[in-house]
């Protein structure tokens, strides 16, 4: 997965909350970690061709590496 940096700062993240006294936010992260992995690869997929050339989430966005800053 190109976008593995995303689920090691969740990852970070949580440690951190856990480690600090934070459970219920080290929970949502886990959550949040298994949404962005779940997305990320249907995303990968879709670049793919492996939905059989629709336009899916995440098409048009100028390829890896485009960040939108806002």
């Amino acid at each position: 997965m190109q976008n593995d940096w995303m689920l090691d700062v969740l990852a970070d993240l949580k440690r951190f909350a856990q480690l600090n006294g934070m459970p219920m936010l080290a929970d949502k992260l886990s959550e949040t970690a298994t949404v962005a992995a779940l997305e990320m690869t249907s995303v990968e997929e879709a670049a793919r061709g492996r939905h059989g050339g629709e336009l899916t989430a995440g098409a048009g966005l100028g390829g890896p590496g485009n960040i939108r800053r806002i």
